[in-house]
């Protein structure tokens, strides 16, 4: 029988002795999000909920975690992965990002992880387990790795943002942490092996905007979370993950903050049998 594992992180501001500029990158609804995201998957009997809010979500239990979840998981079983906080982009470092020559980032409370480095953990998950991400963040299009120079879907274009809004975004300036973690992971990452025949499982990501877009933060809860939240009506949405991602795309209602829906992963029947279940479903 299918299992279901969960993992929730929610960072409502960060530590600033790992940012330039003793950047805090303080937010209101990271943790909230983090928890409701948690109750889904409790509500759905996963087997194993976790969280990581704030200060205990650090680049080490992170990667500690996935490399556990990765040896849980089996052929058939799902893992839930949500992030709520500040994303950024950083120059490409390694060429294979095409003509927008950034790299994706999710921060944590001490320091970046990009989207190469999460593709990195995606390849040690098994043939046939279903990975979906949610990502309450800036800049999250392509946040599971945009391959081979766009072979995911952009859902909208680079806009601007309204004056005094607060958003989830890692400002270029403020991104000097990351590089020793970005070293331990990617030692070994070579442009021409980052190819969809690395990731066994298949991996799915519904993203708060796109890559150029930017995540607006709120009292209770992101404005992607609560769009989220309000279209599962807690479980009595009816529909698959193309359908899901229109409502949420439909209630934010905003141009300039337009969820993108991707996926990747060797194996495109299993892709396309995610891709039409209900949301969360294990």
């Amino acid at each position: 029988m299918a299992k279901g594992y969960a993992l929730h992180i929610g960072l409502n501001k960060v530590d600033p002795t790992h940012y330039a500029k003793s950047w805090e990158g303080k937010l209101r609804g990271c943790e909230n999000d983090a928890r409701a995201m948690a109750h889904i998957s409790s509500s759905l009997g996963y087997q194993r909920v976790e969280t990581l809010l704030t200060k205990d979500a650090s680049l080490l239990n992170f990667q500690h975690r996935m490399v556990e979840y990765s040896k849980w998981l089996q052929s058939g079983d799902i893992f839930l992965l949500t992030f709520s906080g500040h994303g950024g982009q950083k120059k490409d470092y390694n060429g294979d990002e095409g003509e927008s020559d950034m790299d994706q980032c999710w921060c944590f409370y001490n320091g970046i992880i990009i989207d190469d480095e999460l593709y990195e953990l995606w390849k040690y998950f098994a043939k046939g387990v279903r990975i979906l991400v949610i990502s309450d963040s800036c800049h999250s299009g392509t946040i599971i790795r945009d391959l081979n120079n766009g072979k995911l879907k952009f859902a909208n274009k680079p806009s601007q943002l309204q004056q005094g809004m607060r958003i989830r975004t890692l400002s270029s300036s403020r991104s000097r942490a990351g590089n020793y973690h970005q070293q331990q992971l990617l030692t070994n990452s070579k442009k021409q092996e980052t190819c969809e025949e690395n990731v066994q499982a298949s991996v799915r990501l519904i993203s708060a905007c796109g890559d150029q877009q930017r995540a607006k933060d709120g009292a209770d809860h992101g404005r992607f979370t609560k769009a989220l939240l309000e279209v599962w009506n807690d479980g009595a949405f009816e529909g698959n993950y193309d359908s899901f991602v229109s409502q949420i795309q439909l209630t934010i209602n905003q141009r300039k903050q337009l969820p993108n829906h991707a996926a990747l992963g060797k194996y495109k029947k299993h892709i396309e049998a995610f891709r039409k279940e209900k949301p969360f479903t294990i």
